[in-house]
């Protein structure tokens, strides 16, 4: 707690410059008894003017509250106030300020020559301040513990002043603020609203950033989705165009088998024919050798004998080789129904496996057209140009799109650390501001 010590007067209103005046202030109280015009306002005064820096009220700027130069018929008067007091530290300090009022020839003009003010600590360490190199106003509010506002309208109010709460509206309202500091704590409140609006636009701007990137992400999963899906499309039509591959083959030892029946058969069909033809001339040779049974022949009983038996045996051989060659053109024609059937399915899967075959081309292009679209969209100079995307191609391809996909992560990453730092960094800013508020 502060306490007034000492003060000393000289050259203030009826305070000539040639004595100081000194005064002692007791603790707890200090009554000022006098009769009028004596010099009771002129303490109050000067205690107001050394601690706030501020002329009585009515005196022009100060030129009456000096010690009157026509009075000392002098044409320059200087005075001097000193205040002797104990600041909330327990220090003394010892606070001067000097004026000088000076004659003119319609006025009187006043002005302050220098202000300055010395501190001994308890222990025993002093310095000095000078109203030239520190805000001495401020540094006597700050020992006494109390703002310059209370100082001018509480406890060195003038008498002329003292009425200022019967005052209109307005002015009791900068008085009241003036003395609870309202205006800091207004201005406070309108610096977080302007910090708050801020950060409110800036986080909106965040959020549309993140907003798009999330839409990037969001595109280049859905794109790296297809790209995964056609490869693994692609895998399983080589998978079955392998398969289809190792069908194929026995299908065509097959056929050639089947063509090489065909051809045996033709030839087979040519020799039946032939041994049809024979067996025809040998029916007809029959015939007619019956027909001339009758006639005489020129030969023995055993000679004809040994031809009937010549030509039974003949004929039993031509019937037995007619049997053979009849169940032999049986069998082939079996084999050539098998093989017609055969011959059936392999066109079908045929047909299936061109099928399948330009299915898998038109996923081919599909994905190439995928493939050209995201190189063009993520500009991969590498792969401009390229329509004919082979396996190597989209492997390449799929790596540098995992890595533009894991870049975006990691910036999307390092905006939202940045913004939740930033925004701790408002927050306890503003906790501190509301701090202070509730301190104050």
């Amino acid at each position: 707690m502060s306490k007034l010590e000492k003060m000393q007067i000289m050259g203030i209103r009826s305070f000539g410059p040639e004595e100081p005046r000194k005064i002692q202030f007791f603790s707890p109280l200090t009554l000022i008894l006098g009769q009028n015009g004596c010099g009771k306002t002129t303490i109050i005064e000067s205690l107001k003017y050394i601690t706030t820096g501020d002329a009585p009220p009515g005196c022009g700027k100060g030129a009456s509250f000096v010690h009157d130069p026509k009075l000392a018929k002098e044409v320059t008067v200087r005075g001097q106030i000193k205040l002797m007091l104990k600041d909330t530290k327990g220090a003394t300090l010892v606070t001067t300020r000097s004026l000088e009022a000076t004659q003119k020839l319609k006025k009187i003009e006043c002005k302050t020559i220098d202000a300055t003010l010395q501190r001994r600590r308890p222990d025993g360490t002093a310095d000095a301040i000078s109203s030239k190199c520190a805000d001495f106003e401020a540094e006597i509010s700050s020992s006494l513990g109390v703002s310059k506002p209370i100082l001018n309208n509480v406890i060195f109010c003038h008498q002329e002043e003292s009425n200022w709460p019967l005052d209109e509206g307005k002015k009791v309202k900068e008085k009241f603020d003036a003395i609870f500091n309202a205006t800091k704590y207004i201005k406070c409140l309108e610096t977080i609203r302007k910090l708050r609006a801020e950060m409110k636009t800036k986080v909106k701007n965040m959020n549309e950033v993140i907003d798009g990137l999330k839409k990037w992400r969001d595109e280049a999963n859905r794109k790296r989705v297809d790209l995964k899906e056609s490869c693994e499309q692609q895998n399983k039509i080589k998978v079955q165009k392998s398969k289809l591959k190792e069908e194929l083959e026995p299908i065509r030892h097959r056929l050639k088998e089947i063509c090489d029946l065909e051809e045996n058969v033709g030839r087979l069909n040519g020799d039946l024919i032939g041994e049809k033809h024979k067996l025809e001339a040998l029916r007809q040779s029959q015939a007619d050798l019956r027909a001339t049974l009758s006639e005489q022949l020129d030969c023995s009983d055993e000679e004809l004998y040994r031809m009937i038996q010549d030509f039974q045996r003949n004929l039993e051989s031509m019937e037995a080789e007619q049997e053979k060659v009849m169940s032999k053109m049986q069998n082939i024609q079996k084999e050539k129904e098998k093989n017609q059937v055969e011959m059936s399915k392999t066109e079908r899967l045929r047909g299936e496996y061109e099928a399948s075959y330009k299915t898998q081309q038109d996923y081919i292009k599909e994905r190439n057209r995928r493939m050209s679209s995201i190189t063009k969209e993520f500009s991969f100079a590498e792969f401009m140009g390229v329509e004919d995307f082979n396996e190597e191609h989209a492997q390449s391809l799929l790596s540098k799109l995992l890595k533009v996909v894991e870049e975006e992560r990691k910036k999307i990453a390092e905006k939202k650390e940045e913004f939740e730092m930033k925004e701790q960094a408002v927050q306890k800013e503003i906790d501190g501001l509301r701090l202070e508020l509730i301190l104050i």
